[in-house]
């Protein structure tokens, strides 16, 4: 089965902690601060009905809430806001992942990436897994890698086969890994 990358990216989290000014935002120092406080909505394309999300939605969120805050003369709780920020990306992977799995009739979720060292996403995940009847599996935090070395290891394994790709290759964000 094929699914979208729709993990809340590392990029993300640390792009969108810029814009409030956290010096680590998105860091695991956050993942414990679960606060739902700012009333950010979901913007990520919760309730599209398929399984694609978008992050920028709201990231547009948190920087249009910053602005109004910042106008309006309050003060914004970066780790809140970072909090609330994770929280609303979590939302939506998980419902989206269980909605997947219940669809496609499997058993088992395996989550992969350097996302998945994420505590809230996991704790949520599991939850969420138990309760739907499902196996949850994800890889110890040593193991959880960017995605660039899982392609490096998809890579190796092609390479250890005799396959080569020449120079001239274009792009194809929809390439299967065999």
């Amino acid at each position: 089965m094929s699914m979208p990358n729709t993990g809340p990216s590392r990029v993300s989290l640390v792009s969108t902690g810029a814009r409030i000014s956290t010096a680590r935002a998105g860091r695991p120092r956050h993942s414990a601060t679960a606060a739902w406080k700012n009333g950010l909505t979901d913007c990520s394309m919760a309730g599209s009905g398929g399984y694609d999300s978008s992050l920028s939605g709201l990231k547009t969120a948190v920087l249009r809430h910053v602005k109004a805050e910042r106008a309006a003369g309050r003060a914004i709780d970066p780790a809140d806001l970072a909090a609330s920020f994770q929280e609303a990306i979590v939302d939506v992977q998980v419902s989206k992942t269980i909605a997947a799995a219940k669809e496609k009739g499997v058993d088992t979720v395996l989550l992969g990436g350097g996302v998945v060292a994420n505590s809230r996403l996991r704790e949520r995940m599991e939850g969420a897994g138990s309760q739907a009847g499902l196996r949850v599996l994800f890889p110890t935090l040593e193991l959880c890698t960017d995605n660039g070395a899982m392609i490096a290891a998809a890579g190796a394994t092609r390479l250890a086969r005799g396959e080569r790709t020449g120079l001239d290759v274009g792009a194809d964000p929809g390439l299967e890994l065999r």
